[in-house]
């Protein structure tokens, strides 16, 4: 398998699409918080991960954007589905998706939190952050 330092150089990594717009295309409630999906409705996001993979995406993101509050277990997750889906699929890649903090929080707590939400993804197997 070609490296994701191999493709930089020659000018090409695909990465997949919007995780939540499709969510949202297969039933997820505007209020609702997609990580949440990686418990409740684990099929859906597989299926999303597959549609990119299919397409010809070569990594996909973890269905974790929007991390903040997600339990470890729904982080692991949604590692655990991306992983899923590209072993199935026979290539790519998984990043680990950590959007901006949208709550207002003291900085101390902030980086505590995010850094235990790196480190579930990255005990769940993600290839970077």
């Amino acid at each position: 398998m070609t490296s994701p330092a191999q493709l930089l150089r020659a000018g090409v990594l695909l990465l997949d699409g919007g995780m939540a717009t499709s969510l949202f295309a297969r039933g997820l409630a505007w209020e609702a918080t997609p990580g949440e999906w990686n418990l409740s409705h684990a099929r859906e996001v597989a299926a999303v991960h597959r549609g990119f993979l299919e397409a010809g995406c070569e990594v996909v993101q973890t269905n974790t954007f929007l991390w903040e509050g997600l339990s470890p277990r729904a982080l692991e997750a949604g590692a655990s589905l991306a992983r899923a889906a590209v072993t199935a699929h026979g290539r790519g890649w998984v990043a680990g998706n950590l959007g901006p903090a949208v709550r207002e929080r003291p900085l101390d707590e902030l980086r505590s939190d995010a850094a235990a939400a790196a480190a579930a993804l990255a005990a769940a197997g993600v290839d970077w952050l």
